[in-house]
């Protein structure tokens, strides 16, 4: 698994972007269906994560991650990719 990469660690920068309790941020809950992140929330958490795991993450890519379990899953490649280099 990815160098320190906890789920946990992600749903609570998810719920502080979105102003939302971790409660709310369920695995498989849906972005923009049910978290109503915009456009501009989804900038604010992949620059985040882009600060914080030292990775690139394409618009793309992190648009089709749309719930935290997919989120983790790109992360924790995007971080595996980068060691590998």
């Amino acid at each position: 698994m990815a160098e320190n990469l906890d789920i946990e660690d992600l749903r609570a920068m998810l719920a502080q972007t979105l102003e939302l309790p971790l409660a709310e941020i369920g695995d498989e809950s849906h972005f923009t269906e049910e978290l109503e992140m915009d456009s501009l929330m989804s900038l604010e958490i992949a620059s985040n994560l882009e600060s914080r795991y030292a990775i690139t993450i394409r618009d793309t890519d992190f648009a089709q991650a749309r719930t935290l379990v997919q989120l983790h899953d790109l992360v924790a490649a995007k971080i595996e990719e980068r060691s590998a280099a």
